[in-house]
């Protein structure tokens, strides 16, 4: 599963001292076409936050059904842009009052 895979979660997890459920994001893509590269990181974002919103995943993980604050956590094989790093930083500020954080790692 990747970035491209948008019905799919990544990775999932638990971070149970801090009351917090973590989703994955795997980007392996190459930064050569940024642009189109941007728009599947969206579309892989806006899936997730569909994910949560519907609260499917509390229907496939209800042991999780307490947790409110959730983590999406970038995998990147490749280091990103600076365009790409702005554009996360506007995300996250937006996401901010759904209670997601972003956490990145090149």
């Amino acid at each position: 599963m990747s970035v491209i895979d948008l019905d799919k979660v990544d990775g999932i997890g638990v971070d149970k001292k801090q009351s917090k459920i973590a989703l994955m994001i795997a980007d392996y893509l190459e930064w050569k076409d940024e642009y189109n590269h941007l728009k599947i990181l969206q579309e892989k974002i806006n899936s997730y936050i569909s994910f949560i919103e519907s609260k499917q995943v509390y229907e496939i993980y209800p042991e999780y059904s307490n947790i409110r604050n959730f983590i999406f956590d970038f995998r990147f094989k490749y280091k990103i842009t600076v365009n790409c790093k702005l554009f996360l930083i506007n995300i996250e500020k937006q996401l901010k009052e759904m209670n997601i954080e972003f956490l990145i790692k090149e």
